[in-house]
């Protein structure tokens, strides 16, 4: 670099001097013109770091102005683009400022604001001196709300194109801040609306009232208008509470009362009345102390004076009523002093409207000693009920009386405020008592004879029990004996079959063995055939073995596969008669219980069936079984067409001993065990009704999953 500038000084020095000139003057004078270019120089170097320093402050001044300026400024062309950016804009922006170069300023604006800020910067290049505009940004999914100054100048380097300076300030907190104030605002006037309130303003000197249209339209001025002159409102004052009404204003007005305050009737625009909590105080005052403005609020508090005239004419008829009623009713303070008693109360304490009594001067000592531990469990635990006591006292003429009270305590902070009691005279009870007492005597007497009668009949009805008991054993073993009869006989019809399939086996063997024809083949091949018999018999007796052995817990079985199995020991017995047999049970039907006793239910109104279809000789005799399944209980149906049971006798047949074959063909306890069974072991009913040309039999069960 040192080299060049010598290059171009020896260049420039050749330019403007050359020998001929140097030759011509002396040492001396050559000497004296390089002191005076030398001390030129030091003038312009030291001119130059003048200029250098006057440049660096300059900078740092823009610096401070720009740079670190508390506003965002940026400089952006024509197109948005940014140009520069100082360090609050880069930070408002939250990126650096050499990657916000060149990007376009409104690609920070919010989607919906982008178009009203494209028709303001369109305008602002067509125009001279600043302007404004709010908008709303996008910086990393956060929302800020800001103010943009605008003002176009000339760049300096290039003075053809144009820069525009924008100006950013955050006004996010004051968005903030209004939208809030609106909120609050909104919930004042749904506050004032909920609570029907109403606000006024007093213009003392002009005598005119600013007010919200709802003290209007509690007046009955649904539009709003209503006159605004202080002595016509006041006009509507009612006349009974005009005076009192008027003086609390003066006494406000005036300083000798800090507010306003005060509840009287106003006239509505139908003519009615209605009652107004107004509250209100002077807001300003002149510098003589003359009130200027006068502030507050109306409340519509009609709804609770009819209340409480209610409540007064309620408890008008209530002391009314107490005063018929032949109890003590009273009302104490909180030191116990009486503040109200009824006739009947007054009568019994002997006590004058004037005069001023305590309860605690007529009790004795006992009984101030427990109201006073009453009281003390009360405050303890306020929510208890109470369940009353018996107190004793001294009436006008001396004499022991006996109430029976109820009271109810009223504490605020954790004292006593007021009593409310309600006394029973036990006078005349406790007399009783007494007399009752020596009746109780006699009757104790008694009670020891009627305890000694007592146990003699719990002795004797024992003894009923246990015969009674013997009794349903022998029922129960007639019944067993009974059904053991009816099993030998299907255990025969089972048999005979196999029993005659044996014999012929036999005596085949023996033809075979007379011709000559018993060969070793044939001897095997008969004594399989006679073994598959003999299995079969076998599986029979295992099959009625196993029916009959008793189960020890309830268990829950199919319906329909339980009455097949109970079928399939008396099946045989059945067709043999020429009955045509039909189970027609729905599948995945379950029942609780103990399935074994449920088919012999199953066997005993079959063979009742059976029996009937016999001895009536029916033509085409049926028995159907059939199931259906409703509200959760499951009704299985007997049905046959064997003749009617007359109606006189239908509701009987489930009774112990009772048939209607003769008494040597049954024992008349088949159907009494059967619904027994159903109802204490199936929980559930046996039925039957008559149907056309027969009788159908219903058992009721629950359903099981």
């Amino acid at each position: 670099m040192e080299h060049k500038l010598r290059k171009e000084a020896e260049s420039l020095l050749g330019s403007k001097f050359n020998e001929e000139q140097l030759k011509k003057k002396t040492t001396e004078e050559l000497i004296h013109d390089l002191k005076v270019h030398q001390i030129e120089l030091e003038m312009q170097n030291e001119e130059l770091q003048r200029v250098q320093q006057e440049m660096m402050a300059s900078q740092q001044k823009y610096f401070e102005l720009f740079d670190l300026a508390p506003v965002a400024y940026l400089m952006v062309d024509d197109q948005t683009r940014i140009q520069d950016v100082n360090l609050t804009a880069a930070h408002l922006l939250q990126n650096e400022r050499s990657r916000l170069k060149n990007q376009r300023f409104d690609s920070f604006i919010h989607p919906d604001h982008q178009d009203e800020f494209y028709i303001f910067f369109t305008n602002l290049t067509r125009q001279t001196g600043e302007t404004t505009h709010e908008s709303s940004i996008l910086i990393n999914g956060d929302l800020f709300y800001i103010r943009i100054a605008c003002n176009i100048s000339k760049s300096f380097a290039t003075q053809s194109q144009p820069l525009i300076r924008l100006t950013l300030i955050d006004i996010t907190p004051e968005k903030h801040a209004a939208r809030e104030l609106e909120q609050v605002k909104e919930r004042l006037e749904l506050s004032l609306l909920g609570g029907n309130v109403a606000w006024w303003v007093w213009d003392y000197p002009s005598q005119k009232v600013y007010f919200d249209k709802r003290k209007a339209e509690m007046l009955g001025y649904e539009d709003g208008r209503m006159t605004q002159n202080i002595y016509e409102i006041t006009s509507m004052i009612h006349p009974d509470d005009y005076a009192q009404t008027m003086q609390h204003m003066r006494d406000h007005l005036e300083g000798k009362k800090p507010r306003y305050s005060l509840e009287y009737r106003l006239k509505t625009k139908q003519g009615q009345y209605k009652w107004f909590y107004d509250q209100g105080s002077v807001t300003q005052r002149s510098a003589d102390g003359k009130p200027l403005k006068i502030a507050g609020v109306v409340i519509d508090i009609t709804e609770k004076k009819l209340a409480e005239m209610q409540h007064l004419e309620s408890e008008k008829r209530f002391r009314q009523f107490a005063s018929l009623l032949p109890q003590v009713i009273c009302e104490l303070d909180g030191d116990y002093n009486i503040l109200y008693i009824n006739e009947y109360g007054k009568t019994l304490f002997g006590l004058r409207d004037q005069q001023t009594h305590n309860l605690f001067h007529f009790l004795d000592e006992h009984s101030k000693i427990l109201i006073t531990e009453t009281l003390q469990k009360r405050i303890a635990n306020p929510e208890k009920s109470d369940p009353g006591m018996q107190v004793k006292f001294y009436d006008a003429q001396g004499n022991e009386v006996h109430l029976f009270t109820y009271a109810n305590f009223e504490m605020e902070n954790g004292k006593l405020q007021t009593i409310r009691a309600i006394g029973i005279d036990l006078s005349d009870r406790i007399k009783m008592e007494n007399h009752l007492n020596a009746l109780n005597d006699e009757l104790n007497a008694q009670k020891l004879q009627l305890e000694s009668f007592n146990r003699e009949l719990e002795k004797r009805v024992g003894q009923e029990v246990e015969k009674n008991r013997v009794k349903d054993h022998l029922m129960s073993l007639q019944a067993r004996q009974a059904a053991m009869g009816e099993m030998v006989g299907h255990i025969a019809h089972q048999w005979k079959q196999p029993l005659n399939t044996l014999n012929l086996i036999i005596i085949d063997l023996q033809d075979a063995f007379h011709y000559n024809e018993l060969s070793e083949e044939y001897m095997s091949k008969s004594v399989a055939s006679a073994q598959k018999v003999i299995q079969h018999m076998t599986q029979t007796i295992d099959d009625f073995r196993n029916f009959f052995k008793p189960l020890k817990s309830k268990t829950t079985f199919e319906v329909k596969k339980q009455v097949e199995t109970a079928l399939s020991f008396i099946r045989a017995t059945v067709e043999i008669a020429g009955i045509r047999l039909e189970n027609q049970i729905g599948e995945e039907i379950y029942a609780h219980g103990f399935p074994n006793e449920f088919s012999q239910v199953v066997i005993n109104i079959v063979n009742n069936a059976r029996e009937a279809l016999m001895e009536n000789e029916t033509e085409d005799p049926f028995i159907s079984i059939t199931s259906a399944t409703h509200q959760n209980k499951t009704r299985i149906y007997f049905s046959n067409n064997g003749g009617q049971i007359p109606e006189n006798i239908l509701d009987k047949i489930f009774e112990p001993y009772f048939s209607t074959r003769d008494k040597n063909k049954g024992t008349g306890i088949g159907l009494y065990l059967a619904r027994t069974i159903i109802r204490k072991n199936m929980k559930g009913e046996l039925k039957v009704k008559n149907i056309n040309q027969g009788v159908q039999f219903e058992i009721v069960l629950p359903l099981k999953n």
